[in-house]
């Protein structure tokens, strides 16, 4: 895999995004040979699956792309132009999900979006679209995941910010 950017796992199979050739991998847990590999039309950064469905944040394209296993699209969350506001998904980086939302690190709004898991519609931001390290603002945000008791940690530039979820 060139450029390996996110992972994410699915029963015994490995995802890996690689961003230098739009591609998804797909390996085995137990083994180092890739089984397949997905063309996702986008320079993909991070990665997550949820109920048979692939969610990719692509950066230069502003969006999530959210795919069946096969690797067809089946929709796009976010505008596809970069802003702030609502729903606005600018350099998205990564995506994790928790119930029935997406949550979308958005690197350059200084957010993290949080989007409807079935149709996309805008539910909160995370952040005050400004940059920085005070209460309620994120600087760059990038790495998401869930621990487990609903907590969201986000990867910031120079901090972990932990967060409780929507």
């Amino acid at each position: 895999s060139q450029h390996p950017w996110g992972v994410a796992l699915h029963g015994d199979d490995v995802y890996v995004a690689s961003s230098n050739n739009n591609l998804v991998h797909i390996y085995k847990k137990s083994g180092s040979a890739c089984i397949q590999s997905i063309g996702v039309g986008c320079s993909p950064r991070g990665i997550s699956i949820d109920n048979d469905q692939i969610y990719v944040a692509c950066s230069d394209e502003h969006l999530v792309y959210v795919l069946n296993m096969k690797g067809e699209s089946l929709r796009q969350l976010g505008t596809g132009a970069p802003g702030n506001g609502g729903g606005h998904l600018y350099s998205p980086e990564d995506v994790a999900i928790d119930g029935d939302f997406v949550y979308v690190s958005s690197q350059h709004n200084h957010s993290v979006q949080v989007l409807n898991k079935k149709d996309g519609s805008f539910h909160k931001a995370i952040g005050n679209y400004a940059a920085g390290f005070g209460s309620g603002q994120l600087h760059s945000p990038k790495a998401l995941c869930f621990d487990g008791e609903g907590k969201l940690l986000v990867g910031c530039h120079t901090r972990l910010e932990i967060l409780t979820a929507a």
